[in-house]
């Protein structure tokens, strides 16, 4: 016997999550589905999204964690099929997906849904405006010297902030 089968071997009738090996200690294992406490799934409305979210479902029975929330971050710059197959994944899934967009000014968010999500881009470019000032400022003080590409594509992540 290799030692891959004596381990498979012990493993035969354990519980998930426990290994057993060969030498008789006792390991345990985690999947990268599981969730372990507050989390927040983000959910673009694409193909790989939503296969991880499926799979977090069927690996919680169809229902995730009470402290597991799944944000959809609309730019008001997604396809009208990228809206409604959030929506969709709602519906069929049942799962709720909670939709924010950035605002420029008080929270710095706001939820909406999908008959009230921008679609004209207006998310989008009041962080791109803020981004383009804070740039400008920032290279006129001699703090630096690039672009905020990087801060304008990872926008989204600002509005799904955890807030104490």
């Amino acid at each position: 016997m290799t030692g891959a089968d004596t381990v498979d071997e012990a493993n035969k009738g354990s519980p998930p999550g426990i290994v057993l090996l060969s030498d008789g200690l006792v390991a345990r294992s985690r999947s990268a589905l599981t969730v372990d406490g507050p989390t927040v799934v983000s959910f673009s409305g694409g193909r790989t999204s939503a296969y991880l979210l499926r799979r977090l479902l069927d690996w919680y029975g169809g229902r995730l964690p009470a402290d597991c929330h799944v944000v959809f971050a609309n730019t008001g710059k997604e396809n009208e099929a990228t809206l409604r197959f959030v929506r969709d994944c709602c519906v069929n899934w049942k799962v709720p997906i909670v939709w924010v967009e950035y605002l420029p000014d008080g929270d710095g968010w706001r939820q909406v849904t999908f008959e009230t999500a921008s679609r004209n881009g207006e998310p989008f470019e009041a962080v791109e405006d803020q981004l383009m000032w804070a740039r400008d400022h920032l290279y006129n003080c001699g703090l630096l010297s690039g672009d905020l590409r990087a801060e304008v594509e990872d926008f989204k992540f600002t509005i799904m902030e955890v807030k104490e």
